[in-house]
């Protein structure tokens, strides 16, 4: 083969086998790495997530199946090509889902899988030439639109084509492609940063062209399903952007029957403002003054939630229905899911249940966050985390459970998150805990083309803060760094998730309405 050498990874439980197979493949070009288990070889693919170029994977192996395996590596790989090799003469699972590139029947004919890898390696060359062209027109296409007047509306349409573009570039994109896209998201990105700045206070006095935001949500989402008689359960995965949302569209769809809308989210684009404004329909001002100790406490309380919501509900005309809230993180989570969905049976109700994806899955930046997988270190590696969490998540399970004749289930986000790159320095503030890209202060020194300055809380529908009487927002994919004394910069949050600022990927979310499948009794 001309230039470098294809790498194969060959996993079997009897490889040593077929050593002769391995011999006969490196003489026509090829590097053969072997495992004989699927731990091991998600173990090596991990370790080495670009050195391989397909994998040759046995379908019947003991204690981690190929399927089981493959699931695995394709989280951590999508695009990473697999032949499946099988004892059986026919494979569904290639005719129904066409989860694998190639599938060959053991005994393998040396000559036979030789060509198959060829076909599978210049089919995913072939793929990701034409991607490139369809990259190309629609960069030039996205790039006009983006220079233009754009609405709201605009813009929502605008970012859900550069999120499918973060999906499918997952998939078979080069780096090339991957650094054009991670720059027009930029440019992007900081055109839509002006557009909120000069925008937002219009849209929270209601004024004409406002698009649908998380205020809204009680009024035209839930009351209608609660009037009818069935009860809502809310699914709040904060921190989940809608990229990620679009890499788990075929796990829901595959579920239950999904409608929905865009959302734009309050700023700060925090979780606390955030889903009390999905839980009850209060922008924060008018939440702070039904209920003085909603904001500031650090977790939700979910009594003062649940008295918050019923205020919602009751201004929203839906006021016989009961209400609860809940949160699925912690020691605690799975008990509060399985009283979530308890709750849920015994009669229409609206129930929020919310989760900490960046917690979860990421820590954050916080110093007292443990996630339970090693942490993504880049937006890819963070979408492919996400796949493989909700696939098998408790959240999944308790939307299946719930979902049903007489409940509706609703899935969002009360915010999303921004990969933090660029630091923008502080100074002369009294708030010292930087862990997310909003904060409040009375004096400030910034640079406002890298931070929104709210300077009226009033105006902009937020209560009043102990730590003063302005907002403070970093743009872009900028984070607070702290100018200490001696000229000292506290930098906690480099290269980590965060959010509370303005951004697409914080404000611009999606909300599914999940019903039963047709013909499915639930």
């Amino acid at each position: 083969m001309p230039g470098m050498r294809k790498k194969i990874l060959w996993v079997d439980d009897e490889i040593e086998f077929l050593r002769s197979h391995v011999m006969f493949l490196e003489t026509r070009g090829y590097s053969v790495t072997t495992a004989s288990n699927g731990d091991e070889a998600v173990r090596l693919v991990g370790e080495d997530d670009l050195g391989y170029d397909i994998v040759l994977l046995d379908k019947q192996m003991p204690v981690k199946s190929g399927n089981a395996t493959l699931d695995e590596i394709k989280a951590c790989r999508p695009d990473l090509p697999i032949v499946m090799l099988t004892g059986y003469q026919h494979n569904a699972d290639i005719a129904a889902g066409k989860r694998y590139d190639a599938c060959l029947t053991k005994p393998v004919d040396p000559n036979k899988l030789l060509a198959t890898c060829q076909r599978v390696l210049d089919a995913k060359l072939s793929a990701s030439r034409k991607l490139a062209d369809k990259y190309l027109r629609s960069y030039t296409e996205n790039q006009t639109r983006a220079s233009g007047q754009l609405s709201a509306s605009d813009w929502m349409s605008l970012y859900h084509t550069l999120a499918k573009w973060d999906v499918e570039i997952d998939g078979v994109g080069g780096e090339g492609m991957r650094q054009t896209h991670t720059g027009l998201k930029s440019d992007c990105g900081k055109t839509f940063c002006g557009f909120v700045a000069e925008n937002y206070t219009e849209w929270i006095r209601g004024r004409h062209n406002r698009p649908p935001m998380q205020v809204d949500v009680v009024r035209k989402v839930i009351a209608p399903e609660l009037r009818e008689g069935r009860g809502v359960l809310m699914a709040v995965l904060n921190g989940m952007r809608l990229d990620q949302f679009l890499g788990i569209e075929r796990e829901l769809r595959r579920n239950f029957s999904v409608s929905g809308m865009k959302l734009m989210s309050l700023l700060p684009s925090t979780a606390d403002f955030c889903v009390a404004a999905l839980a009850s329909g209060f922008y924060p001002d008018e939440a702070a003054e039904a209920e003085p100790t909603v904001f500031g406490q650090g977790e939700a309380d979910p009594i003062v939630m649940k008295r918050l919501m019923r205020r919602g509900l009751e201004r929203a005309g839906a006021d016989k229905a009961k209400a609860f809230y809940a949160s699925a993180d912690g020691v605690n989570g799975r008990r509060h899911v399985r009283s979530a969905i308890n709750a849920m049976k015994k009669g229409p109700a609206f129930g929020v249940v919310t989760v900490d994806i960046i917690r979860k899955l990421c820590g954050g930046c916080a110093a007292d966050t443990k996630p339970s997988d090693p942490p993504a270190i880049d937006e890819a590696a963070f979408r492919r985390q996400v796949d493989s969490w909700f696939a098998n998540s408790t959240t999944l399970s308790m939307m299946k459970e719930a979902c049903g004749d007489s409940c509706t289930v609703v899935l969002t986000s009360g915010h999303g998150h921004v990969f933090c790159r660029r630091p923008s320095e502080i100074y002369e503030t009294r708030q010292t805990d930087l862990s997310r890209r909003s904060l409040f202060s009375d004096r400030v020194s910034v640079d406002e083309r890298e931070v929104f300055l709210l300077q009226e809380l009033s105006h902009f529908r937020l209560p009043p803060n102990e730590f003063g009487a302005m907002c403070l927002m970093a743009r872009e994919d900028f984070y607070f760094a702290l100018h200490t004394k001696g000229d000292n910069i506290h930098k906690p949050c480099a290269s980590s998730f965060q959010n509370g600022g303005i951004s697409p990927e914080e404000m611009i979310l999606p909300l599914y309405v999940c019903r039963p499948l047709a013909g499915v009794a639930r």
